[in-house]
């Protein structure tokens, strides 16, 4: 449709409007507006997110895929190979409950952070937390830390 390119800061922001929306880009990174103005994706530093029904379905450069749900919470499309906790002084609380096929791995922190991992039939599914920044490598692996009170 139409493409314009201006100078912000020093670098050459590009704008181009598709049939779907804007698309914004500088150094190559992508990201993706819908007409209505909202967040519809991006391309970035070698990872991709995109409006999925549901959510959106965030595409690390490996290729592992986990959704961030509309209504909170995250989806995991690829299995995880672990779950770890990156300081275990942190943790305050452990619980794990089954409910039929269900378990759930329920932590609190120090902080009064939690996070909750659900697995059924030893996949695991939903993932939610609060005040606790969880990170996934290219290999799989889920790690949550405790944010420090300088970084919240």
């Amino acid at each position: 449709m139409s493409k314009h390119e201006v100078e912000v800061g020093g670098k050459i922001v590009g704008f181009e409007m598709t049939a779907d929306g804007p698309e914004v880009t500088m150094d190559g990174q992508k990201v993706l507006l819908g007409m209505d103005g909202g967040f519809r994706g991006f391309d970035a530093f070698g990872n991709k997110a995109e409006k999925v029904e549901g959510g959106m379905l965030i595409t690390k450069e490996s290729g592992f895929q986990i959704k961030m749900l509309d209504g909170g919470g995250y989806e995991l499309v690829s299995p995880l190979k672990s779950v770890g906790i990156r300081d275990l002084s942190e943790v305050a609380e452990y619980s794990l409950i089954r409910d039929g096929d269900i378990l759930t791995h329920s932590i609190t922190f120090n902080n009064g952070g939690t996070a909750q991992i659900n697995y059924k039939n030893g996949q695991p599914g939903e993932l939610s937390s609060l005040r606790v920044v969880h990170s996934i490598n290219d290999e799989g692996e889920l790690y949550f830390t405790v944010p420090k009170p300088d970084e919240v």
